[in-house]
């Protein structure tokens, strides 16, 4: 008996949770179940049809929202947000749209590694990974 009510408080101390730090945990979550499921995948490819950077009050971080031909995805990762903000990215994508409005930029969600710190990033590739 003493098991669930432990759960029963635990769940009230969530649902009266400030809502920052709700969608804080929420975010962290997220982080974690998508590099899970990034890791397990070995490429993702998508095909960007725009970029659009928002800024997410509740956390205070910038968010790249990438259109693509499958939906809106999201990334709070700094290396593909500053390849939204790129006057070249964006020309490439643009060109890309103007060919063909139902088409866009083939790209690839892929791991590299951060030349300061040697830690892996994800970041957005137009050629296929060579392994």
């Amino acid at each position: 008996m003493g098991e669930v009510e432990n759960s029963i408080s635990k769940c009230r101390m969530i649902f009266f949770m400030p809502n920052r730090i709700k969608i804080l945990i929420t975010l962290i979550v997220a982080f974690i179940l998508n590099a899970q499921v990034l890791y397990a995948a070995e490429v993702d490819k998508i095909t960007i049809q725009g970029f659009h950077i928002k800024n997410v009050d509740e956390v205070g971080a910038e968010v790249a929202e990438i259109s693509t031909t499958d939906g809106l995805r999201h990334s709070f990762g700094k290396t593909i947000i500053g390849q939204a903000k790129s006057d070249y990215w964006k020309d490439v994508v643009q060109k890309c749209v103007d060919k063909d409005a139902a088409d866009g930029l083939d790209a690839y969600v892929v791991e590299r590694e951060a030349e300061k710190t040697g830690r892996m990033m994800l970041c957005l590739s137009m050629f296929p990974p060579k392994n």
